[in-house]
């Protein structure tokens, strides 16, 4: 997400290239996070303990597929001098929290967050799609401008989103006085929320034509959607 520099990129094509191998990336991330839904509403019709172990399948199942990627995605950031340190804090943060749901018992139960914690990837997708120069799309002005109209308030819902529900499953850890698993969660939350706040202002300032999506609606929307995740999912 690191912000191209523009004297320095290696050639129009080495940038397509670039983008093709994020575009790829947050297509897979996306779909597996509508399979992983998809098998969540499957198991809540008939839910019962003796499939806890396919929750738990599915979610460490998700877990390995997001790895692999942000593994794909940082190496092509590297390969071409686009990762910055939010970027490494953020690819950092998801394989402390994966190895913690794996190998620690208190934390098992909120692997679950992990997945919600993608949300920004589809936005993402359609923003490596059509909306940035030299995107996917971008010489097709109808997909373009259709990428660009629904990028901020996907981008917006889903910021407001998973702010939201980690900062709410933070506090129900609060209650539960599982101080170990506050930390984790709390701390994952104030590292969005800086990381979420500065990619905004970037991604939106990117943007031509200039967004004029309201983000209030849609981040009120993510964030109640996330209070409500947190909650009953």
């Amino acid at each position: 997400l690191k912000k191209a520099n523009h004297a320095t990129k290696p050639g129009l094509l080495a940038w397509i290239k670039f983008g093709h191998f994020q575009l790829l990336a947050y297509l897979l991330s996306s779909l597996g996070m509508f399979i992983y839904f998809c098998l969540y509403l499957s198991e809540m019709v008939n839910f019962n303990d003796s499939q806890m172990d396919a929750v738990f399948f599915r979610i460490n199942l998700h877990g390995y597929l997001e790895i692999l990627l942000l593994l794909i995605r940082t190496i092509n950031e590297v390969i071409f001098g686009k990762i910055g340190f939010g970027d490494a804090l953020h690819h950092l943060s998801l394989v402390v929290c994966f190895m913690l749901v794996l190998n620690v018992a208190s934390c098992k139960p909120y692997g679950w967050l992990i997945c919600h914690m993608q949300a920004l990837h589809c936005p993402l997708f359609f923003w490596y799609f059509g909306c940035r120069q030299n995107s996917f799309y971008e010489s097709n002005k109808e997909i373009a401008s259709i990428c660009k109209a629904l990028f901020p308030p996907l981008w917006y819902f889903a910021v407001g989103y998973r702010c939201s529900i980690m900062v709410s499953s933070a506090f129900l850890t609060l209650i539960a006085k599982d101080y170990f698993v506050f930390s984790v969660v709390f701390s994952v939350f104030l590292l969005m929320l800086y990381l979420d706040t500065n990619w905004t202002s970037y991604f939106m300032g990117a943007l031509i034509p200039t967004s004029k999506t309201n983000p209030v609606g849609f981040i009120s929307l993510g964030i109640v959607s996330g209070i409500l995740s947190a909650f009953y999912l």
